[in-house]
Order: C-alpha cells, then sequence, then structure tokens
C-alpha cells in the first residue's frame, strides 16, 4: 500500500504506483494509463510520487489509501522543503471517457512520523492559501478535489492521506509534487577495478584501473513568474457634507426713556376779586431713546467631512442610473424599432461572463443545500465561459450565489415571495426589492452593453473586426472587417465549442467583457415586440420564450449589435455552447 520516496524527493518509476483494476478497462491499469487530463502539467516542478486503488474508504481493509514522504537526508539541520500534495478523484479520465467507480469528493490529510495532523483539506478552493495553489499551477481542475500547499522540514517522514467525504468510497488518486528540487545530483563513484594476476617471479603485477566517475546530474529549469493580477476600479465619489446652522440673531437695543411732565403753575392771592393765576407753561417732551445696536451674524457652520468611497462587490462594475434610447434604426432590424427612451436605475454587472469555475463553486455548494439542476453545465476549459444551462438552471444559480454569500434570494415559487426556487422548472415569481444575484432585464443588459455611447451597433463604434470580439466574420456586411470565417481564438483547448476565455478582449466603457460575441447571455424577460419603454420595464407577464442578447462564435456580427435581438425555449440547453449568462446586483448592504 505505501511507497517510500528517495532522500530528495525525485521522481519514481509509474509502475511503483498502485494497479487500477477496473471493468471495461484493461487489467491491470496502471496510473500512468491515466489520460493527461487527469495529471497536471508540472511545468518545473518534480511529480515525486503519485498513488492509485481500487477503492478508498472506511470499508477497506487498510482503511485508506496513501503513502510516505520522506524527508532530504543530505539537508543540514533547520533545512525545509516546499511540498504540493494533490487528491484526485472527480477529474479522472481514461481514453477521454471519466472512469466509473472514481472517487467524486476525496479528502486530504498530512501527517508526521508520529501521526500527529499537519494540515487537512477536502476542496482546494477553500484553502486558506488557495490563490498561491493556482499560482504553482498544479491545482485540480475540479474543485470538489483536493490539494495541500506546505513547506516540510528535512530529515523526517510524513504521511499523506487520501480518503472519501462522508465515507464515500471509490478509485482516488494522491500526487506528490516537489517545488523546491535540488539544482543537480552528483553521480555515483565508478566500482573499482580488479586487482590484475601476480606476474612471474621478479615481476610484480600491474594494478587494475579505477571505475569511471558518474555524470553530474542537470539543472532543473528556472519556473515562470506568475502574472500580475489586474487593477481594481476605482470606488465613487462620496456624498458632500451638510452645510453648517445659521448663526442667533442679536439682541434688541433697549428703548429711550419717555420726558418729564412740566410743574403747575401758582394759584392767585385772595383779596378783592384778585384776578386768576395765570396757567403753568406745558413742560417739553423728553427726547427719543436711540435705536438699539444689531446683533452680529452668526460664525458659518464647519464643513461635513468627506463621503468614503463605495467599493463595488468582488468580480462586478457598477452601471450608473439614467436614461438611454433603446434599440436603433441602423440596419432596419424590424424588432429593434420604433425607438424608445428607458431609464433604469443604477445596478452592479459581472465584469465577465460567468466561467466554468466560478459556475461550479456555487453549482457544488448549491446540491448540498436543498437545490437540483437539470443540468449540471460545461465548459470547454474552467475559465471559459459555462454553457449547456437553461433558464431555469441559472436562476437557481442565482439564488445559490446569493445564499451562499449572506444575500437574500430574488427568485420564489409563490406570490407571497415565501418559497425559495431550489428545483423543477416552474413558474417563478421575483423580489425586486432584493439585494441578491439576479438575471438582468433586457433594458438593463442593452444599457449596459452601450458603454455609455449612444447610437452605436457596437459596445465600441459602428464597426466589428475578430480583434474586437469571438464571431463568426462575413465582409459581406458593411461593418464587418473581418477577416471572414470563425475566429482562431476559438480554436485554443480545441475547436467545438469554439468559446474563448472570459476576458480575452478589451473591456467598453463600463469596464465589461465579451458584451458583444462568444456566447449568447440570458436576460430575465419573456420576448414581445415591440420594446417596453418608461423606467426599469421588466418585459411582458408572461410569453413561450425568454429574451437572449449579445451574439456568439458561430454567429455573424448582425447578432453581436447592442441592439439586436434573439429568443429561445428557456428549456434550451445545447451543448454546443451558444448560451451563457452573467448577473446583476442591485447596490445595498
Amino acid at each position: 500500500m505505501n511507497s517510500t520516496l528517495n532522500a530528495h524527493l525525485k521522481v519514481i518509476p509509474i509502475a511503483a504506483a498502485l494497479a487500477l483494476s477496473l471493468a471495461n478497462f484493461p487489467t491491470p491499469v496502471k496510473a500512468s494509463d491515466l489520460d493527461s487530463a487527469s495529471l497536471a502539467d508540472t511545468g518545473n516542478s518534480t511529480l515525486a510520487n503519485i498513488s492509485a486503488r481500487v477503492a478508498v474508504g472506511t470499508a477497506d481493509s487498510v482503511g485508506i489509501g496513501g503513502f510516505i514522504i520522506r524527508g532530504d537526508s543530505g539537508a543540514g539541520a533547520g533545512a525545509t522543503k516546499r511540498v504540493i500534495i494533490r487528491g484526485l478523484g472527480s477529474s479522472l479520465q481514461f481514453n477521454g471517457t471519466p472512469i466509473p467507480g472514481r472517487l467524486m469528493d476525496p479528502t486530504l490529510e498530512l501527517r508526521d512520523v508520529n501521526g500527529t495532523l499537519i494540515n487537512s483539506n477536502d476542496n482546494w478552493m477553500d484553502a486558506s492559501n488557495a490563490n498561491d495553489i493556482r499560482l504553482t499551477g498544479l491545482a485540480p481542475s475540479d474543485s470538489r478535489e483536493a490539494a495541500i500547499l506546505v513547506t516540510l522540514a528535512a530529515n523526517a517522514n510524513y504521511t499523506a492521506i487520501i480518503a472519501g467525504k462522508n465515507n464515500t468510497t471509490g478509485i482516488g488518486l494522491i500526487e506528490v509534487y516537489d517545488l523546491d528540487p535540488p539544482s543537480s545530483n552528483t553521480g555515483a563513484t565508478g566500482p573499482t577495478g580488479p586487482t590484475g594476476p601476480t606476474g612471474a617471479t621478479g615481476l610484480a603485477g600491474t594494478n587494475g584501473t579505477n571505475g569511471a566517475t558518474g555524470a553530474t546530474g542537470s539543472t532543473g529549469a528556472t519556473g515562470t513568474a506568475g502574472t500580475n493580477g489586474a487593477t481594481g476600479p476605482t470606488g465613487s465619489q462620496g456624498v458632500q457634507g451638510n452645510t453648517g446652522a445659521t448663526g442667533t440673531q442679536g439682541i434688541q437695543g433697549i428703548a429711550g426713556a419717555t420726558g418729564a411732565t412740566g410743574a403747575t403753575g401758582p394759584t392767585g392771592a385772595t383779596g378783592t376779586a384778585g384776578t386768576n393765576g395765570a396757567t403753568g407753561a406745558t413742560g417739553s417732551q423728553g427726547t427719543t431713546g436711540s435705536q438699539g445696536v444689531a446683533g452680529a451674524t452668526g460664525a458659518t457652520g464647519a464643513t461635513g467631512p468627506t463621503g468614503s468611497v463605495a467599493a463595488s462587490p468582488l468580480g462586478m462594475v457598477l452601471i450608473p442610473a439614467g436614461a438611454f434610447t433603446m434599440g436603433d434604426s441602423l440596419d432596419g432590424e424590424s424588432d429593434a424599432t420604433p425607438t424608445v427612451s428607458v431609464t433604469v436605475s443604477a445596478f452592479y454587472m459581472d465584469v465577465n461572463l460567468v466561467s466554468l469555475s466560478q459556475w461550479q463553486s456555487a453549482y457544488y455548494w448549491a446540491t448540498s443545500n436543498g437545490y437540483s439542476f437539470n443540468n449540471a453545465g460545461a465548459g470547454k476549459l474552467v475559465n471559459n465561459p459555462v454553457q449547456a444551462v437553461d433558464w431555469y438552471d441559472v436562476v437557481k444559480w442565482c439564488n445559490a450565489r446569493s445564499e451562499q454569500a449572506g444575500k437574500t434570494p430574488v427568485y420564489y415559487t409563490d406570490a407571497g415571495l415565501t418559497a425559495v426556487y431550489k428545483t423543477g422548472e416552474v413558474p417563478v415569481f421575483v423580489n425586486w426589492a432584493a439585494i441578491g444575484y439576479r438575471l438582468p432585464t433586457e433594458a438593463e443588459w442593452e444599457k449596459a452593453a452601450r458603454g455609455g455611447l449612444s447610437g452605436q451597433r457596437f459596445p465600441w463604434g459602428n464597426t466589428i473586426t475578430e480583434n474586437l470580439a469571438n464571431y463568426d466574420g462575413n465582409t459581406g456586411l458593411s461593418y464587418d472587417l473581418g477577416p471572414n470565417g470563425y475566429n482562431a481564438i476559438g480554436s485554443i483547448g480545441g475547436t467545438s465549442p469554439a468559446t474563448s476565455p472570459v476576458g480575452s478582449f478589451a473591456a467598453n466603457g463600463y469596464g465589461l467583457y465579451d458584451m458583444a460575441g462568444n456566447v449568447f447571455e440570458w436576460c430575465y424577460d419573456w420576448y414581445g415586440t415591440p420594446y417596453a419603454g418608461g423606467s426599469d420595464p421588466h418585459g411582458p407577464a408572461s410569453g413561450s420564450n425568454r429574451v437572449i442578447r449579445g451574439g456568439n462564435w458561430r454567429f455573424s456580427a448582425n447578432y453581436a449589435r447592442c441592439a439586436d435581438r434573439w429568443f429561445v425555449d428557456p428549456i434550451y440547453a445545447n451543448s454546443i455552447g451558444d448560451i451563457g449568462f452573467r448577473a446583476v446586483l442591485a447596490p445595498g448592504p
């Protein structure tokens, strides 16, 4: 069951790996018979060991599958070595066909010589150093598979252990990669030649010649540097501070005092008919008091604090609120006319189409939390857009993504919005006020695709070339500058479906990629004519087909126009790679 590595973690012969014995496959099947897609592109790392087993699980006689990693016996005290250990199952293939009975959800443990747990993992994308694992180029292709990236001390024994999550069993594969292989190894000294025979009397026999010195091992190639991550978008400007309060009014001045009354004249003397005394003069009026001084003007209030910069959710960009002209009359497309003015509220949109790896991250969470899907989704490579999913699949996936992120789901199966939509293909009710992930409306999609431009055919202007989008070139269209035929970028990873990795072309004015070509994109709306105008339209209340937008790799340029409209049955999920999607999110906490 166990294999011990040599002192420097060099490659051991693959034949030393445990054999697989499977129905309908050659017997025995060695780990070396697995397709290259089952093994990593090792680059400049050394595949140190590989171990495969028919059945892994608690019912096995040894309980688990694994092998021993021995440290570097030539290193001094304190020497260390970086190692990545992969536990594979669901991605194992033989002759292009997934191996039956493979371990679908492996777990991986690393223990020291005493059996003490050093590290464990059952989903490499959940590891705290998942980004470092990704940068090694050795990350498993399926997020359910396990990987441990660790620095180990030399001169010690370790055991890597694979088992099935929740006691499941199946065919598992352990790979150990040495990320710090020694620069060279000195070959062994050749053997000493035999002693020559004793010569005749008087002559000494000659000594045998020394064996040749072994050749020096070659220096390993230097690994390539990882690329820098893209710069995140700038946050929006904060709100202006409030105006300071008006100062208090000054107090009123004091009124002047009233003047005193004049004295009464004296009475005439008594006697003979004395004449009456004259009336005393009226006293003069007092002076009027001066007006009070006006109060001083109050001081200006302090400036309010600067608003904080609002950050967009990871992988999304803000599409600003406002009006735009929906549709166009450039090419006589009947369902793109008449043009109408539409106003939409602000919303966030995924910068890229949802890739296969992003789909799988929420999909595997969903299927473990009460969700079911008619289609598991597919993609040519993990960074190509997911496709072969119908409208109902992507709506349920948006709900799962919301719940996984701690947000409120948008789609329900009842008018009271209490039963979250998780299974089946049934009528859907929408909580438009919820702060959760959802499909864009047709109006939101066209505003976002135009990237702030008005009256143009495409997100960047009025003409198109295969340097700008992945579509089927046809220079018979006046605005298609070609070349003719499928875009060569679609040949990466195979020719069908000829999708391209997300973000392969320049972004539009809002920072969105692939708004023209690659794959059509599901929208929320039922298809209907003419366009619905007004504010935040949601399309017809019912219908038989859902709207798709943006064109794809096998359609000509007229389908990639911002105003072009197309529609399909919501249960359509053709594996040819026609339709994918991206999600939107309302602003909020």
